[in-house]
């Protein structure tokens, strides 16, 4: 089910037409799609601004064309000698504000267009 399709049930059930949500869900993510309705919708970006907490599994050693497990794998390295301790070590970088380019593949639209 896509955020587009919980709005439109949503609308159905609520019986109104002003609901919005305040960010997408990717496809292999899960989570909370908060809904904005009537003049609550003003909020969404105040909601969408707040701080956010991502909780992530990791496969290692291999690539994939589209960043993550539903791509095509196309490339693979030995990665059995990396444990919980090297990726720990690692973790303090990836904390606080982060600028990413985001992946070819992906939920992001430039000018309306995914």
């Amino acid at each position: 089910m896509t955020s587009h399709d919980v709005v439109s049930r949503a609308r159905r059930l609520l019986r109104t037409k002003k609901i919005g949500h305040t960010g997408t869900l990717d496809p292999l993510a899960t989570g909370v799609l908060v809904l904005c309705v009537g003049k609550a919708t003003r909020l969404a970006d105040y909601i969408q601004a707040g701080e956010k907490q991502y909780i992530c599994r990791l496969l290692l050693g291999k690539g994939t064309d589209t960043l993550d497990t539903d791509g095509t794998v196309t490339a693979e390295v030995a990665a059995g000698h990396i444990g919980a301790g090297h990726v720990s070590a690692v973790l303090p970088c990836l904390r606080g504000e982060q600028l990413q380019t985001p992946p070819a593949v992906s939920a992001i639209k430039k000018d309306g267009v995914p």
